[in-house]
């Protein structure tokens, strides 16, 4: 069955074209289902022509948005030259914004936003650069929380914080018993995805994730405790 869509190139110009086949299940939800056309983008007018549609998925539960790539296989007479009949190659997944605590993003908007990232490229399959990935939204967290929360008025041991290597900042200024113990095993298995050999060969990229999560949820948690303690400052209430 075919499917005709229409579009308008860089120069203006309206093209119609064919669709021979769907993505045939969401890369977001793996369900089955015709999705649903949003819009299009292509080159139909270039030596090696493509387009990249737009598609959500139709089911309730999911209704997420994903490209498919696709590219000339036939021309079709009376259409002034355009390809008409064209291929699926590739799905990509679109991941919805991450929700990150407010203290995290006022901490290190860096982080939240290296972790998006991350998430988007383990989404899409990319196995070998997501622990990397990982590894670099610890660091930012980390050093965000120790130069803005630890070492705020110290703009020497700021610039220290920044040249030194992570395990040591967190053994050095880290204080909270949590905090320090869980970033600690965060770094070890971030270093095992950036090495050669690995030294947790137990663990995985989610046992990561996790320590990850364990480590920024006390980073709130420490955050808030911090400002309710200076709010309400020993002596000044009354005892029951």
């Amino acid at each position: 069955m075919l499917f005709t869509h229409t579009f308008t190139e860089t120069n203006g110009q309206t093209v119609n074209f064919t669709v021979n086949d769907y993505p045939d299940k969401c890369p977001i939800c793996e369900k089955q289902g015709q999705p649903n056309f949003i819009s299009a983008v292509g080159t139909v007018g270039q030596p090696n022509p493509q387009v990249f549609v737009a598609y959500r998925c139709p089911v309730k539960t999911c209704r997420g948005l994903y490209i498919a790539n696709y590219t000339l296989i036939a021309n079709r007479p009376g259409n002034e030259g355009y390809p008409t009949q064209i291929k699926v190659v590739k799905s990509f997944r679109f991941l919805q914004v991450l929700e990150f605590a407010p203290n995290l993003k006022t901490v290190s908007a860096t982080f939240c936003e290296i972790f998006q990232q991350a998430a988007e490229a383990e989404a899409n399959g990319l196995s070998q650069i997501i622990g990397p990935a990982y590894r670099k939204a610890l660091e930012f967290l980390v050093k965000d929380f120790v130069i803005k929360q630890k070492v705020s008025s110290d703009s020497q041991k700021q610039e220290l914080v920044k040249q030194t290597y992570l395990g040591k900042v967190i053994d050095e200024f880290i204080d909270e018993p949590v905090i320090k113990q869980c970033a600690k095993r965060a770094t070890w298995l971030g270093n095992d995805e950036t090495h050669y050999v690995r030294k947790w060969e137990e663990k995985d990229i989610n046992d990561l994730k996790t320590l990850i999560r364990i480590t920024q949820n006390f980073i709130d948690m420490s955050i808030d405790a911090e400002r309710y303690l200076m709010e309400m400052p020993e002596g000044k209430g009354s005892p029951p």
